[in-house]
């Protein structure tokens, strides 16, 4: 999880709002297009204002302090516990209709590699972010069923209704897509694969993947990086870092508490 300054947010500010994601799509819609979108911090994010993105990034150090303090596994989990213990809303309320838009032209799916499974009693955290998604509007597509599969040694992927979640991190998202377009023979009609995402080392990391895998050939890939969470409001309170700090720390017993009732 990586959470961007305010000045790298002030730096890609114009180009990473709402209506340049309009136009970015606009360009590509309708020419066989792959229109790919993360979902956290993407298309959703907390209500919990203390844990949005704009919270986040003016109390950075506060929040990587309280998370570095925990062993790889633990943060990793406590990570997936914050994402999915917290009830969300849309990045911006335009979402549900791009995305509809998209899926009369084009094909679109999701992509996440945050959690995958139960998280401490939490009952299958893709199903449920799926169950979110659908309320707030954004189906990928209600035709397609469920499937579980392995790619690797170490990474499983679930697909429903055109969202994956994989167990590992961003190269994880790279090896879901480049299995699911081999699978389904998916490539063969493609010109274009636009990924939308806010964290601009997962666009890098794709495009990587797919310019070193001979099966995309000349398809045209366009990243884009959309910081539309990272919009503060006007009246939003510069200083809350107690805050956080306070909110991080509840959120940590919770997660102690359920971790420890699952082991029971």
């Amino acid at each position: 999880m990586r959470i961007l300054s305010q000045l790298e947010v002030n730096k890609f500010h114009n180009q990473g709002n709402f209506e340049n994601l309009q136009h970015v799509t606009e360009k590509y819609t309708g020419q066989n297009s792959l229109f790919i979108f993360d979902l956290d911090f993407t298309l959703v994010m907390p209500k919990n204002d203390l844990l949005k993105a704009y919270s986040l990034s003016r109390n950075k150090e506060i929040f990587f302090r309280k998370i570095n303090r925990l062993n790889g596994l633990e943060r990793c989990q406590f990570l997936n516990f914050i994402t999915y213990y917290e009830e969300v809303e849309l990045v911006h309320d335009g979402l549900p209709i791009l995305i509809d838009s998209l899926n009369k032209n084009d094909f679109v799916l999701g992509l996440s590699s945050m959690a995958f499974g139960n998280v401490f009693g939490m009952a299958s955290v893709h199903e449920k972010r799926v169950n979110e998604m659908a309320s707030l509007g954004i189906i990928f597509d209600k035709r397609s069923c469920s499937s579980r599969f392995k790619v690797g040694q170490n990474s499983v992927q679930v697909f429903r209704s055109n969202i994956f979640t994989n167990t590992v991190g961003r190269e994880g998202k790279a090896e879901a897509l480049l299995h699911f377009l081999e699978k389904n023979k998916f490539i063969e009609i493609l010109e274009n694969i636009v990924y939308i995402d806010d964290n601009p080392d997962n666009l890098i990391e794709m495009e990587k993947y797919i310019s070193k895998s001979e099966i995309f050939g000349s398809i045209n890939f366009v990243g884009h990086l959309f910081l539309e969470a990272y919009r503060c409001p006007p009246n939003f309170p510069v200083t809350l870092g107690v805050d956080v700090s306070k909110c991080l720390d509840d959120l940590y017993e919770i997660f102690l508490f359920s971790k420890n009732l699952s082991m029971q």
